[in-house]
C-alpha cells in the first residue's frame, strides 16, 4: 500500500491521521495554497470553495485545516477524495 503524501512538501506518512498532524504543525494554516491568499479561517474558505464549486483540492485543504467528527457524512466524502489525490494516482503539489 502506497504512504499518504503532504501536498506542499512531499514528506511521506503511513498513517493520514499523521498527515493531518504534519500539516497543521509544519505548513502556514492561514494561507491557502491554491488560491495563493491569506485568510482569517482557511477551513471555512476551503469548505465554502468545496461547497459552492466542487473542488477537490479544496476539500483536501479542508480536511488538513480543521477537526471534524469522523462520522459525519461530510468527513467520508472528504476522506474518499484524499485516497484519491494524496494516495493514489492522481497527485496534487501545492506551493506552500
Amino acid at each position: 500500500m502506497e504512504d499518504y503524501y503532504c501536498p506542499c512538501c512531499g514528506k511521506r506518512f503511513k498513517l493520514i491521521s499523521k498527515l493531518k498532524h504534519h500539516y497543521r504543525h509544519f505548513h502556514d494554516i492561514g494561507y491557502c495554497p491554491i488560491c495563493k491568499k491569506r485568510f482569517a479561517s482557511v477551513s471555512t474558505h476551503a469548505l465554502s470553495k468545496f461547497i459552492t464549486y466542487g473542488c477537490k483540492e479544496h476539500a483536501i485543504l479542508y480536511w488538513l485545516t480543521t477537526m471534524y467528527h469522523s462520522r459525519s457524512e461530510r468527513y467520508r466524502i472528504v476522506k474518499d477524495i484524499i485516497e484519491e489525490y494524496l494516495r493514489g494516482e492522481r497527485k496534487i503539489k501545492w506551493k506552500c
